[in-house]
């Protein structure tokens, strides 16, 4: 059955107003990692980045680097004095930043390389973060002189200790919580560098401190599970409110109400608290746990979970649940765009697919549970009986419109639901089929690794079934009529790897195999290398194979092939760990390579994971586990320069790039990272053989601007006119080389004499040298 009856739009209209080279990024803002109200708004931590909830209109909406976030995990939101939220970053990445919400803009950002930040303390003019790095705890000062700027660091202890929980500033105190107890030190007046300047005052408190908050006229904390009332500098600083949990509740956060009532979250427990008793408490039905807890400024109770926010319904007493649209996480392993334009997304958890309205998720559980309709502005799953391994490898869709998932590690019935390969129609998700070790060969204990899937010209199914080391058949093919067959490490004559790891075909009819090096690889196997595969008749019973192999590193002794891709002019590139090869291949078997290219890259470090994709103009994207995206154009340049994409240079979500799919009709270029998908606009697209999809954009064009009209869609090779109403030429625009910024021109609102145009309207004439032509008109305002 056919659930989604929706015409799908293409998901590049969702991004179609953007100019070449503006970013676009898809995270799963799911797990809550803190909380802090904002006005009517829930400003929340995630490793998705910022999630912001807003009671009113009850919406979600996610500010990621795109919005001048220093990252994308946030582990700290602290609301500053002077309005600002302070945000520390989660592990690995463990960044401090100061930023305006209400503007969306960066006030100010510190990284010190630090693991990660654990809490934020501000008051007035002076703050305190707490920080992991590597396995030290420490503290920073900061100090606001016109500026919030960076004072001390402090990390010298009394004594040792595994954990700083929390930290709070009391008048001229800094409080740190730990689970050897309570730490107070005199920021103003002492040199908290001297581990004698930290104090236990509260010798009471001598245990785990797992919980502490700034409460108005106290401070509320948690001391091994018992509750208390913190008023420093007073003849009985210690109240004690609750000590009734036992051993094993599983306490994660408090709050208190302006009634005095406490509000509490166990792992999977939400409960209100009296003097001496429960008030009422409500056990979670999900496998999901909480993560923290807030008061809101109009005194709403939200808590944070693995997966979205719970809010306190008090009149009721009921838990509402809310989680935003989203993909099932942001480690994504591999990506596709189908034929409609539509883009999946592959992890260990199972595929997002990327709507015309959102995110819809296929997961894993142990049966089949669909969803009849979706609320589209929240989240959207369905789930099935399917293991999805340690991750998805590959996906490819099928001449048959279903999608084939490579999965890289999984076992079969019934240890798991599990399958190497996994035919899905993602459209109808319970209509599944699962490869399994009944065709594919398995490492031991029938454990599968699937690593690549490539269809060739006719339609078969190619599969690197890597560490086949129980039949010696590394390479899994399906024909035309879906019969199985396989390749063996004896039929190639022993110069195949059991370490299959990436699949090419070329125009000659051959198909070629990249392996990795392994010490699996024993005698009679090759260890790694890149092989090639010629052969007449049945791909399933051939009449005649011939095999042979390729030197990709002469002279050096690694053999490891991570990715190739094979162009429509057959060039092969091979992506290894000394860089890029170039190898132009011709029909001959006895001398496939024509030409050996240079090596490119040989400065980034291609590891395992590492990636090669070509867009629709032949242009390489190299994907690298570390350093990020490096294009290598047709032309054997590089796009945009030698440095390639990195966080430190772009708007990529992280150097941790597992996979590259394009969206070649819009030009867009989908980036699978460890925190994310991110989007670019590129200057590649299929080229455009008429004008009937010229879009020009912004409408109306107000000026002055800072950013220029786009006329978007054009054919290679256009020039644009643009003119009065009354056919009087004021600028003509000249598009550049055809593929570069092929497809979009730039007007800047000014004449040809620089000067700002008028209010009006204005038509644009569009045409090429060999007789195509278009128009199209905007509307201009001066201010």
């Amino acid at each position: 059955m056919n659930r989604l009856p929706v015409l799908f739009i293409l998901l590049g209209v969702l991004f179609g107003q953007a100019r070449i080279g503006e970013w676009q990024a898809y995270t799963a803002p799911l797990h809550i990692n803190d909380i802090a109200g904002f006005e009517q708004q829930a400003v929340c931590g995630t490793n998705g980045g910022l999630l912001i909830y807003d009671q009113d209109d009850n919406t979600f909406n996610t500010l990621t680097v795109i919005d001048q976030l220093a990252g994308t995990g946030v582990n700290v939101v602290e609301m500053g004095q002077d309005g600002y939220l302070w945000l520390g970053g989660v592990s690995p990445d463990g960044f401090v930043q100061v930023y305006d919400l209400k503007t969306k803009k960066s006030i100010a950002e510190f990284d010190f390389g630090l693991t990660e930040i654990i809490d934020i303390s501000i008051a007035d003019s002076i703050g305190f973060v707490a920080f992991l790095e590597n396995q030290d705890w420490g503290l920073m000062e900061f100090i606001y002189r016109d500026e919030w700027i960076y004072r001390d660091v402090y990390r010298n202890w009394p004594t040792d200790f595994e954990s700083i929980n929390a930290i709070e500033i009391w008048d001229d105190e800094v409080m740190v919580a730990t689970e050897q107890g309570l730490f107070v030190g005199d920021w103003r007046g002492s040199n908290l560098k001297d581990p004698t300047s930290w104090g236990q005052p509260y010798i009471t408190l001598s245990g785990n401190i797992s919980s502490l908050h700034e409460n108005g006229s106290n401070i509320l904390l948690v001391h091994e599970r018992n509750v208390y009332h913190l008023t420093p500098n007073t003849s009985t600083p210690l109240t004690l409110l609750w000590d009734y949990f036992s051993d094993t509740d599983q306490f994660i956060d408090i709050t208190q109400d302006s009634d005095g009532f406490l509000w509490g979250i166990l792992d999977r427990k939400f409960m209100k608290l009296s003097d001496t008793a429960i008030d009422w408490q409500l056990d979670v039905q999900s496998k999901y746990s909480f993560t923290c807890l807030t008061k809101m400024p109009d005194g709403q109770i939200i808590a944070g979970s693995e997966i979205g926010i719970t809010l306190i319904d008090q009149d009721n007493q009921t838990l509402i649940r809310e989680i935003p649209n989203a993909p099932l996480t942001n480690q994504i392993s591999a990506v596709t765009v189908l034929n409609d334009g539509r883009l999946v997304a592959g992890s260990k958890y199972g595929l997002s697919i990327k709507e015309s309205w959102g995110w819809r998720n296929i997961a894993e559980s142990n049966e089949i549970i669909l969803t009849p309709t979706y609320n589209e502005l929240r989240f959207a799953v369905d789930y099935i009986p399917v293991d999805f391994g340690g991750f998805v490898a590959d996906m490819e869709q099928g001449p048959d419109g279903l999608l084939y998932c490579a999965i890289r590690g999984t076992y079969p019935e019934p240890r798991r639901h599990g399958g190497g390969i996994i035919i899905i129609d993602i459209d109808n998700p319970e209509n599944f089929t699962l490869i399994d070790t009944a065709v594919l060969d398995y490492y031991a204990n029938e454990y599968m690794i699937v690593k690549d899937l490539e269809f060739d010209a006719l339609g078969i199914l190619w599969g690197a079934n890597a560490y086949a080391t129980t039949r010696g058949n590394p390479i899994a093919v399906r024909d035309a009529n879906k019969s199985w067959g396989s390749f063996s490490v004896t039929n190639s004559g022993n110069i195949l790897s059991y370490t299959p790891n990436t699949i090419g075909f070329d125009s000659f009819g051959r198909v070629w195999v990249g392996s990795f090096e392994d010490d699996l690889n024993t005698p009679p196997a090759r260890n790694g290398g890149l092989v090639y595969l010629d052969y007449e008749g049945s791909v399933i019973n051939p009449t005649s194979t011939e095999w042979g192999s390729v030197d990709i590193n002469p002279g050096y002794t690694n053999n490891t092939v991570w990715s190739l891709a094979i162009n429509d002019e057959d060039i092969l590139y091979a992506l290894t760990p000394i860089g890029l090869l170039q190898l132009t291949l011709q029909f001959s078997n006895a001398e496939p390579v024509k030409k050996y290219g240079y090596v490119y890259f040989p400065n980034i470090s291609y590891g395992k994971g590492s990636k090669v994709q070509l867009d629709s103009r032949n242009n390489v994207w190299t994907a690298s586990p570390t350093q990020g995206v490096h294009v290598l154009t047709s032309g054997s340049t590089y796009w945009p320069d030698i440095n390639g994409f990195k966080r430190d240079n772009s708007q990529l979500l992280s150097n941790d790039v597992a996979d590259i799919a394009f969206n070649n009709d819009e030009g867009l270029a989908y980036i699978a990272t460890s925190q994310g998908i991110s989007v670019l606009r590129i200057p590649f697209a299929v080229r455009k053989d008429s004008y009937n999809k010229t879009r020009v954009f912004p409408s109306p064009y107000h000026l002055p601007s800072s950013s220029p009209l786009v006329i978007d869609g054009l054919m290679d090779e256009s020039t644009c006119k643009i003119m009065t109403v009354t056919g009087r030429v004021i600028r003509t625009l000249m598009v550049s080389n055809a593929g570069i910024n092929g497809y979009q021109a730039y007007w800047d609102g000014k004449d040809s004499k620089g000067r700002w145009v008028d209010t009006g309207v204005y038509l644009i004439s569009i045409y090429r040298d060999s007789g195509e032509s278009g128009f199209e008109k905007i509307a201009v305002i001066q201010h």
